[in-house]
């Protein structure tokens, strides 16, 4: 009898052991999601704040610092042109009512008669009507811009700047990169000897980094041209 009763007792210490373990189980459970619940809402309430200072700090003179007006009415691709604003908008970090505001500050002539004949709900959407309007109108053959390509020449001495504008006109047409280069070359018109250093270049990366000593050649075969051809003119009155 007497065993049976400490058997009993010793269970009921046992349940209430267990009893005990899952209560203080429960209530770390409890207060783990209590926990998970105040980051979350902490996380939500910062997210806010973020937003709203970043939409405070948020200038069209910012957007217009990286990506140029886009016309529709030059060589550059419509396509090409979003591919280079929806970048900005990653690198700025703007919501889709800012892009929509950006889109649209930055069209002009063309585009922003365009803007003014079309209705759009969102950024998106715009961006498709876009797409649609100057894709059609914008069919430059590839034939034409090596056209304009060849037609441009180097003005003045600065061969950096010539070389990317050369770039930018060829930038979303279906040119090599090696007929790009010649064509380049080409457009420098340097008739002297000191340009041959430019033939063995066929990426614009190697063109690029050849001319910094081109430059520096090409300024010091003018120098001495123009040394030589003082010192003849002198000569001949003595």
């Amino acid at each position: 009898m007497r065993d049976l009763a400490e058997t009993s007792m010793t269970n009921t210490k046992n349940t209430n052991t267990q009893q005990s373990q899952g209560d203080a189980s429960s209530s770390r459970n409890d207060e783990w999601r209590k926990v998970q619940l105040e980051n979350e809402e902490l996380r939500r309430k910062i997210e806010q704040l973020e937003s709203v200072v970043h939409a405070k700090s948020f200038d069209i003179a910012h957007i217009k610092a990286i990506v140029e007006p886009f016309s529709g009415e030059g060589t550059l691709r419509v396509e090409t042109w979003i591919g280079k604003l929806e970048e900005a908008f990653r690198v700025l970090k703007l919501n889709k009512a800012q892009q929509l505001v950006a889109v649209c500050a930055l069209l002009t002539e063309t585009a922003a008669v365009f803007r003014g004949t079309v209705q759009f709900k969102d950024y998106d959407d715009f961006k498709a009507k876009l797409l649609e309007e100057f894709q059609g109108h914008q069919q430059c053959s590839d034939e034409g811009i090596v056209q304009k390509l060849r037609s441009h020449k180097l003005k003045g001495v600065n061969v950096l700047k010539y070389v990317l504008e050369m770039i930018t006109i060829a930038k979303g047409h279906n040119i090599a990169e090696v007929d790009l280069v010649d064509i380049i070359i080409d457009g420098l018109q340097d008739t002297s000897h000191v340009v041959v250093m430019l033939y063995g270049a066929k990426t614009i990366a190697e063109l690029k980094s050849l001319l910094p000593r081109y430059n520096k050649r090409r300024d010091n075969a003018t120098i001495g041209y123009t040394s030589n051809t003082t010192s003849k003119s002198t000569d001949k009155y003595f």
